[in-house]
């Protein structure tokens, strides 16, 4: 069933419009039941949200509409909130993540992006389709933090620069012939 709803996304090229937008979320919420085994699931765009939030698992998926970048990217950023709040949903323990994580904020906050990045490491090597819309959520966010602009004026947050360590260092893990987690 799952790679019956890949097959049924719109190319690459497709433009979100207001008329099929419904049409658009529902096949999101689609994927998303179908790749987290909850069929509660719906996909919504939040209009006061500006950043995606994957492991609050709500039973809605809120993503957010970036203007930033080519209609293609833009298509894959949407796309790629839902894959993670999908994959949170499916390989995300709440209960254990909130005795796990620390009580310093800051260490918090590389905690939940070290989770995220958990979570896409696992999806990419289980559905490889994922990569591409994963790679485009972090574009987007990269460039609504300005990273893409300057980044000698002020120093990204340690959370951030941990998460693109932590993602490159799994992107670029060298093929064994065996599992790719290193």
């Amino acid at each position: 069933m799952l790679s019956a709803l890949l097959q049924r996304r719109p190319d690459a090229g497709s433009r979100v419009t207001a008329d099929n937008a419904p049409d658009f979320l529902a096949r999101q919420a689609e994927l998303a039941q179908a790749l987290s085994g909850k069929p509660e699931l719906k996909v919504h765009v939040g209009l006061n949200h500006v950043e995606d939030d994957p492991l609050s698992l709500r039973n809605d998926i809120l993503i957010f509409r970036s203007s930033e970048g080519e209609p293609e990217q833009a298509l894959r950023h949407l796309r790629g909130q839902v894959d993670l709040a999908a994959l949170a949903h499916k390989y995300h323990d709440t209960q254990t993540h909130h005795h796990q994580r620390p009580r310093d904020a800051t260490a918090a906050d590389i905690f939940d992006a070290l989770e995220k990045i958990r979570l896409e490491a696992l999806g990419v090597e289980i559905f490889p389709g994922l990569k591409a819309n994963l790679a485009a959520r972090h574009a987007v966010a990269f460039q609504l933090q300005g990273y893409d602009r300057n980044l000698l004026r002020d120093a990204p947050p340690l959370p951030d620069v941990l998460a693109m360590l932590a993602r490159e260092a799994h992107r670029q893990c060298p093929d064994l012939g065996i599992s790719r987690r290193c």
